[in-house]
């Protein structure tokens, strides 16, 4: 490299100057002494795109899409429409949408409420199924006993 084309740059660099007059003298030294050619440097380079906290906004997460003509039904959205969902009534499906799709033991009965199943013991003495046609009664602690019967 010549001495005044050295100089010059030494000069562009001490002086006052923009971040793009900086760069445009930077690339004009690496291109001068023969270095790597910036294009072949990034040709290989994959772009980065940027990541939100929490994940990769596409992610799929399960909701409760409730809607005015059918039964709510869980649907696997991308995070990032998520916030639009919840907004209009739908919830975040944990293990049901309806009521239907809990698993409901003898002497309780199971609600769906915001994607939980949520379970209420029925009172003491209340009737239940024994099994096999059978009816039995409620105890205390949500067992079903077959209901006694009077011997003589």
């Amino acid at each position: 490299m010549e001495s005044h084309t050295f100089d010059r740059i030494v000069r562009n660099l001490r002086a006052e100057a923009s971040r793009r007059h900086m760069l445009r003298g930077l690339l004009a030294s690496t291109a001068l002494t023969g270095g790597i050619a910036f294009g072949a440097q990034t040709a290989h380079a994959a772009p980065r795109r940027r990541q939100r906290p929490g994940g990769p906004a596409n992610t799929l997460v399960a909701v409760c899409h409730i809607t005015s003509r059918r039964p709510p039904r869980r649907l696997r959205i991308r995070k990032r429409a998520l916030r639009a969902h919840l907004a209009h009534g739908d919830f975040r499906y944990v293990d049901c949408c309806v009521n239907d799709d809990c698993d409901i033991p003898e002497c309780f009965t199971a609600q769906c409420v915001s994607g939980t199943c949520s379970q209420t013991q029925l009172p003491l003495g209340a009737p239940c199924s024994y099994g096999a046609g059978a009816l039995g009664n409620c105890t205390a602690d949500g067992q079903c006993l077959p209901t006694a019967t009077g011997g003589g």
